[in-house]
């Protein structure tokens, strides 16, 4: 099922890119260095989203709000 309607997207696409007019548009010669300078900006980000973790360090700097239980046994904020 899932392949069928992938499989007509493709046909799609393809119809539309077989049967489109000109568009007449200027293609600035600097956009592949624009391009290029996301795609850097991608991948450091993905660098050091996963690999230096930087959510770790944060959340070294906040510490948690533990509950310690009362002499009853229930449990109360840290604060109270």
């Amino acid at each position: 099922m899932k392949s069928g309607l992938l499989v007509r997207g493709y046909v799609v696409i393809l119809v539309l890119g077989l049967v489109s007019s000109p568009a007449y548009a200027y293609v600035d010669p600097g956009i592949l260095s624009t391009l290029y300078q996301a795609l850097y900006a991608l991948a450091f980000g993905v660098v050091a989203a996963w690999i230096m973790r930087p959510w770790a360090w944060l959340k070294s700097l906040f510490p948690a709000h533990r509950r310690k239980p009362d002499a009853a046994g229930n449990e109360e904020h840290a604060g109270d």
